[in-house]
């Protein structure tokens, strides 16, 4: 049985907007300006156009040519790392920059504005970064994350929270060659083909805005709807304590279309995926909720089987079975069928700090991007990097 929920308004409508503080991080994200985005990651082949003219050189031997525009050039790798682009060849590293402002670089049909930088690896892959400015990079972003239909306050909103997170994890994949990535391993990046006005708009009145608990950057995570109540970090990955990231009640969102969900999932889909995750079975017997934690998003799952009964996170379950059909962990009924289960729920994503589809509700009842933060990130405040 899901916990009543209080329909009683959220304190935070009778809190005043944050003050706008300038502050250095203790990292050094305030120096950042530029930053590196794995666009594809040890690759086989990629294709290339530039729209306006580009020089490529090899940052090894310095030897400089220049791509066309409107021309393709296939990129790719041979074993002994040699980067081949179209009819020139190259060392293992290589850098192309615009000659004319404004020019793009198409990569695979998508639209890219920055510098780049490829890299060849041993196995014959290629690895494609682009360097770009982080409020470029913004842009990109948004129009992944959100609709140009959406309110403007929302829009703002997410901007603040995608810049908070890019600089909070600067250097992530240092290993790979980049900070981020374009998919959601990091936060789901367009490239220019994303640019709009009202993206541009939303991250230029932002510009430099940034989320901190007690001074420094939070981890910012979002999802598209929450079903009614988010839940903590902790809840959801175990062992991270944030005060910042608790679960707060949200009534807005029950109008999104995602509010309710049902998935139907298999015997045989549940027992490969629990196989595939280290559990030794061969027949589903029962599937029950067997925590909850206090919004109402279960924790663990009891699954009885031919073998010792399992208890599994709700969240590791979902993720193994597809996170797609089954969008949350807010489950409110699991019901037995003939050759499977259907669970019922309520929401889309993790249920981890903003609600996507709440922050738009919130912003056409008139409610500022600031006020929408502080709803869904208690205690935290928005302050501008010098």
């Amino acid at each position: 049985m899901i916990p009543h929920f209080s329909s009683r308004p959220f304190i935070g409508l009778l809190l005043p907007f944050f003050l706008l503080l300038t502050f250095k991080t203790t990292s050094g994200a305030d120096q950042v300006s530029v930053i590196r985005i794995g666009i594809l990651h040890k690759t086989y082949q990629a294709v290339l156009k530039p729209l306006g003219n580009f020089s490529v050189s090899d940052i090894q031997t310095g030897e400089q040519k220049t791509l066309n525009a409107d021309e393709k050039y296939l990129a790719e790798a041979s074993d002994s790392q040699e980067i081949k682009l179209g009819p020139y060849s190259f060392g293992k590293q290589i850098r192309l920059a615009p000659m004319e402002n404004n020019s793009i670089l198409t990569i695979n049909q998508k639209n890219y504005r920055g510098k780049f930088i490829i890299t060849a690896h041993p196995e014959g892959t290629l690895t494609l970064v682009e360097e770009i400015n982080v409020e470029d990079y913004l842009a990109g972003v948004l129009g992944r994350e959100m609709s140009s239909h959406w309110p403007l306050e929302a829009l703002k909103a997410q901007a603040v929270i995608s810049r908070t997170f890019a600089l909070k994890n600067l250097g992530r994949f240092n290993e790979a060659g980049f900070d981020l990535s374009a998919d959601n391993q990091s936060q789901v990046y367009g490239g220019s083909d994303q640019d709009d006005p009202k993206f541009l708009q939303a991250v230029q009145s932002t510009q430099g805005q940034v989320l901190t608990y007690k001074g420094n950057l939070i981890s910012t995570y979002f999802h598209a709807c929450c079903g009614g109540h988010t839940t903590s970090a902790g809840n959801v990955w175990g062992k991270v304590k944030s005060k910042s990231l608790r679960g707060v009640p949200d009534t807005y969102c029950r109008v999104s279309p995602h509010y309710a969900w049902k998935a139907y999932l298999p015997n045989l889909d549940i027992m490969d995926a629990l196989q595939k995750n280290g559990f030794t079975l061969t027949q589903v017997k029962g599937i029950r909720i067997w925590r909850r934690d206090q919004t109402g998003h279960v924790l663990t799952l009891k699954i009885s089987s031919d073998k010792k009964p399992i208890v599994v996170r709700a969240n590791d379950f979902r993720n193994w079975i597809g996170n797609t059909d089954f969008r949350s962990t807010l489950i409110t009924q699991i019901s037995s069928t003939r050759k499977g289960y259907e669970f019922r729920g309520r929401g889309w994503g993790h249920g981890v700090g903003l609600c996507q589809w709440g922050a738009k509700i919130q912003a056409e009842k008139g409610r500022r991007y600031t006020q929408i933060l502080k709803f869904y990130y208690p205690d935290t405040q928005v302050r501008r990097l010098e």
